[in-house]
């Protein structure tokens, strides 16, 4: 198979974990994967200097949105190729799994650095409390 012939085969069926992919294919998508996310690098490095959460980071915004975009046919070609090996389903799935749970992580992650910086907000938003009674405004139980 050839290289767009196998990058063509791959988009339509991303979908697809359950059939078999020859080594040709799997091959030349690896290539186009890696091959795009390094030419995407350089363009990061080129335009924005890769900044994307760190300076020591290997690639940019450009660089995930490629990696975010290519996820699902890269996961089902891997599927696929142990298929064709005679691996089966089953072995796939701890390493394929991992990068979801991270991705799950960091989102709840996220969450739990917007949900602590509401609860700041709403503390520093507070009245000042006085610990001495008699500079305590009316209402407030000594």
């Amino acid at each position: 198979m050839e290289f767009l012939d196998s990058i063509k085969q791959t988009y339509k069926r991303s979908l697809d974990f359950t059939g078999r992919t020859g080594r040709s294919e799997f091959w030349w998508f690896k290539l186009y994967f890696w091959g795009g996310l390094f030419i995407w690098s350089i363009i990061d490095y080129l335009l924005f200097g890769f900044i994307i959460w760190d300076p020591y980071s290997d690639f940019g915004w450009l660089g995930a949105i490629w990696i975010i975009l290519n996820l699902l046919p890269y996961f089902s070609i891997n599927n696929r190729r142990l298929m064709d090996t005679g691996k089966g389903n089953w072995k796939i799935k701890p390493s394929w799994l991992l990068p979801i749970t991270f991705i799950i992580l960091q989102i709840l992650l996220v969450l739990f650095i917007i949900i602590g910086w509401i609860i700041l907000w709403v503390w520093w938003s507070e009245e000042s409390y006085e610990s001495d009674p008699e500079k305590r405004p009316i209402g407030i139980p000594q």
